[in-house]
């Protein structure tokens, strides 16, 4: 079960805890609340079979790795293979 606090007063009560260590209140806000600047939006899926994607992109990318392939030619793959998906979700 979980307790629920103010964010703020929380922040407040661990930087006065870590004052010690000279840590601020804007340390703290910063490393919990994250970059005022930055505003975060829930991820989406954008592909709708990302495991078969990401096992596709894997062999690809290992033939980089075993000497198989120039870098230029897996990219090159890779956007292929990433193209074609776009077209084919856009497409259902």
């Amino acid at each position: 079960m979980y307790t629920k606090v103010n964010k703020d007063k929380y922040y407040e009560d661990l930087a006065n805890a870590l004052k010690d260590d000279g840590i601020t209140l804007e340390q703290v806000t910063y490393l919990f609340g994250g970059d005022p600047n930055v505003i975060n939006v829930e991820e989406k899926p954008v592909l709708g079979a990302p495991q078969e994607y990401e096992s596709t992109f894997l062999d690809i990318i290992s033939q980089y790795y075993t000497g198989a392939k120039t870098v230029d030619e897996v990219l090159n793959e890779v956007k292929e293979k990433v193209d074609a998906a776009i077209e084919e979700q856009k497409n259902q």
